[in-house]
């Protein structure tokens, strides 16, 4: 009696190759070049530029019935950059000054003092003694908190501007506001701007 012999089919598989599949120059087909940043073709923000591009984007054009007057507390010109001139070198805070003196220590908790300015109607004939107000009276409590903001000196001196004559101008004014960023815009031309676009247009 022959016996028949099965043959056991083979359990052995190929495996593929692990090896890197080459392109035309060499480099395997696994690799991608990273997209690039997006955040190169992004607005920039708390610059003067974006400053001066949120300012004229709010900002309607008017015709002054009266030629505009130069940039507040200045001659004509006063752009962004714009302000009072720069006073003497100031001593580092602690260390003595000029003739031996240690400069006064700034009070922790200061208020507001002396009279607002008069109101601001839209008469180009008041306008720089408007803004010499202004700049007094934020001078002079330039210590109390908040009233060093550049956003907040802006909010602050449109509170004082009322009337139908400059309604609207201060309505583009206060949307101008709300496209800032309140951390990154609030940097120093975007009171330097306002004192510009307000000598502009009175």
């Amino acid at each position: 009696m022959s016996s028949t012999q099965v043959q056991q089919p083979s359990t052995l598989t190929q495996q593929p190759s692990s090896a890197p599949v080459s392109g035309t120059g060499g480099t395997t087909s696994s690799e991608t070049t990273a997209p690039a940043s997006s955040s190169l073709a992004a607005a920039a923000t708390g610059t003067p530029a974006s400053i001066n591009a949120k300012f004229r984007a709010s900002l309607r054009r008017y015709t002054n019935p009266l030629p505009p007057g130069g940039p507040p507390g200045g001659s004509g010109g006063g752009g962004r950059g714009s302000g009072p001139p720069a006073g003497p070198p100031q001593p580092p805070l602690g260390q003595p000054g000029a003739g031996g003196q240690a400069p006064v220590a700034v009070p922790a908790d200061v208020k507001a003092m002396g009279g607002l300015p008069a109101a601001f109607n839209g008469d180009c004939l008041r306008a720089d003694d408007f803004i010499k107000e202004v700049k007094g009276f934020l001078r002079l409590n330039q210590d109390v908190a908040g009233y060093n903001s550049p956003i907040k000196k802006v909010t602050f001196t449109l509170t004082l501007m009322h009337g139908p004559q400059i309604a609207r101008w201060k309505q583009d004014v206060g949307n101008f506001l709300d496209t800032l960023d309140p951390i990154y815009d609030n940097i120093p031309d975007v009171w330097n701007q306002f004192l510009h676009e307000f000598a502009e247009q009175y």
